[in-house]
């Protein structure tokens, strides 16, 4: 017998009793956000959980999570904001200081100088950059192993 979607959904969600998160079991994107499948489309789980017990997002809207939990997909932390709420909210002091040093420093503490830099691409053709004083660290350690 086929199961419901909901019946589907409340079988890879595990509820956490002390942050009271559906936490989502099943995949997740690349963004840490649960995906399902509906009429055979993936689907997120939190705005296909929202619409099912709360009704539909609002035009222009999307889902903020309270919670700060992307794997979350309990629709009491959930809310329609605006995009620029959504982001606003994100950007919590502490985040605004992560990102503004990843700008200026790798995540080791050395300074993106033009003389400590080099750029390369990644396994997905995007553009990185790198910092020469790890990658000569990493060099070191992986001669120092070879026989």
């Amino acid at each position: 017998m086929a199961k419901t979607l909901i019946e589907r959904i409340e079988n890879l969600v595990m509820r956490d009793p002390n942050s009271g998160c559906w936490l989502w079991t099943g995949t997740l994107n690349n963004r840490g956000y649960g995906m399902v499948g509906v009429q055979g489309k993936m689907q997120l789980v939190h705005r296909t959980i929202y619409e099912l017990f709360k009704g539909s997002i609002p035009l222009g809207l999307q889902l903020d999570h309270k919670c700060r939990t992307s794997a979350c997909a309990n629709p009491d932390h959930l809310e329609p904001v605006t995009n620029r709420e959504n982001t606003m909210r994100g950007l919590s002091p502490e985040t605004m200081r992560k990102h503004h040093m990843a700008t200026l420093a790798c995540p080791q503490g050395h300074f993106y100088t033009p003389k400590n830099t080099y750029i390369y691409f990644n396994k997905k053709g995007h553009r990185c950059r790198g910092c020469r004083i790890c990658r000569r660290a990493v060099n070191r350690a992986w001669k120092a192993r070879q026989p």
